[in-house]
């Protein structure tokens, strides 16, 4: 039987993250503009994974920073969506 942390690390290895050069490269290959709302939204969603890795294990100061409040609002709508 495996540990859990093998089985973490082979799901890893396995795993290719999607690039901007994946993005571009979509968009290029579907020039009619089929895919450009699902592209446009995977590049809102990476902005805001990006800005919350930004505020990952940092203190928030008081008043709260508005693109941390921005992240959280984002991330909160979309756990919801999940949820109904």
């Amino acid at each position: 039987m495996k540990k859990y942390s093998e089985v973490l690390a082979e799901q890893e290895a396995k795993h290719i993250p999607f690039t901007k050069e994946h993005l571009d490269r979509y968009d290029k290959d579907f020039p009619n503009g089929s895919m450009r709302p699902l592209l446009d939204e995977i590049e809102y969603l990476r902005s805001v994974l990006a800005e919350c890795y930004m505020w990952m294990g940092r203190r928030v100061t008081s008043p709260l920073p508005k693109k941390y409040q921005w992240a959280m609002s984002q991330c909160w709508r979309i756990h919801t969506e999940g949820q109904e």
